[in-house]
């Protein structure tokens, strides 16, 4: 009887060189490449190849030329693959090359990556915005949004430094809170708290926040509010007759009630006389000028002729600078 004797083979098996491929840090947009040969190192010949890049930050990457595609390798053979690193923002890419056959065979390269601003033409950093930032805020009523800063780049950062500035200047933007101010970490985030309170109805309006560290240029985020809403205030009466008086005698006077209904502020309220006779009419109390009208306010009118005739003004309120409200006055001297 004769004795069979047999070799089990282990099939074939890929080895990729580099193991772990380090590209040069580069600006967005810039391109290095590098070569990565892939062996098969097993027992029998495997085929065809097919290479794929796998990763959260493979789009990163790219195979710029494959060498390697559809082929078949013996043992021993080589081929090469070149990758290519093109980085679309700042920060940490890390990707993998994979090298397969329709035999099961696998090998596998690591890829590595950085973007960092490069001769301060760049920020390290990046400002997000919230989805909904400040909304439609009625004039003289405060708004807040919170913007949150990245260090994208691999370095530690200097001191931060943010600060607003509007066009035109109406002094409607101001910085809260700001945790901006020390050094930020790679990877690491603060926050910027803008607050808006609109005094005008100017349309339109922007601010831009500005976030100031190295290595790198500052980075800015443009802020560009829904305008602003009319406040929403009520006058009682909306007229007054103040019948015939005596020239030089003053009438009694009539209260006017400027009130809020909706409840938030309305800015600074206002009021005045105005028309080609409003010097025969006379503001007696004024509790409403300067006052950020949450809920009511007076004001006394009356009418003093100066003269004969038939006299006619308006009464007007504003709030922070825009005409909202207005009282037909009249009245005739005698």
């Amino acid at each position: 009887m004769a004795a069979l004797l047999g070799l089990a083979l282990g099939g074939p098996r890929f080895t990729i060189t580099p193991a772990s491929v380090s590209f040069e840090p580069a600006e967005p947009g810039v391109t290095n490449a590098l070569s990565l040969g892939v062996t098969n190192d097993g027992d029998l010949p495997a085929g065809p190849l097919k290479a794929v890049l796998t990763g959260g930050d493979a789009a990163h990457f790219q195979i710029r030329r494959d060498e390697c595609h559809g082929e078949s390798l013996l043992q021993t053979q080589s081929c090469t693959i070149e990758v290519a690193y093109t980085p679309r923002t700042l920060g940490r890419k890390r990707a993998s090359l994979r090298v397969s056959s329709d035999r099961g065979a696998a090998g596998e390269a690591v890829l590595s990556g950085s973007s960092a601003p490069i001769g301060g033409g760049l920020s390290a950093l990046s400002i997000t915005a919230p989805r909904e930032a400040f909304g439609v805020t009625p004039i003289g009523a405060d708004s807040k949004a919170t913007f949150t800063v990245t260090n994208e780049s691999d370095a530690d950062t200097t001191l931060l430094g943010a600060t607003v500035t509007q066009t035109p200047a109406l002094g409607e933007f101001s910085i809260v809170e700001s945790a901006c101010s020390g050094l930020l970490n790679p990877g690491r985030t603060c926050a910027v708290t803008i607050g808006f309170m609109p005094r005008t109805f100017v349309v339109p309006r922007s601010a831009t926040l500005e976030v100031r560290a190295q290595p790198g240029a500052p980075a800015t985020r443009v802020l560009r509010p829904k305008p602003p809403t009319a406040p929403m205030l009520a006058l009682q009466p909306a007229a007054r007759d103040f019948g015939s008086m005596s020239a030089w005698i003053p009438s009694a006077p009539t209260e006017f009630i400027v009130s809020n209904p909706a409840g938030s502020m309305a800015g600074d309220v206002e009021v005045a006389l105005v028309g080609a006779d409003a010097v025969h009419f006379e503001i007696v109390d004024d509790q409403c000028r300067g006052q950020p009208l949450v809920g009511l306010c007076r004001a006394t009118v009356r009418f003093a002729p100066r003269s004969k005739g038939a006299k006619a003004a308006t009464f007007v309120v504003t709030a922070a600078g825009y005409d909202v409200l207005r009282a037909a006055l009249t009245g005739s001297g005698t």
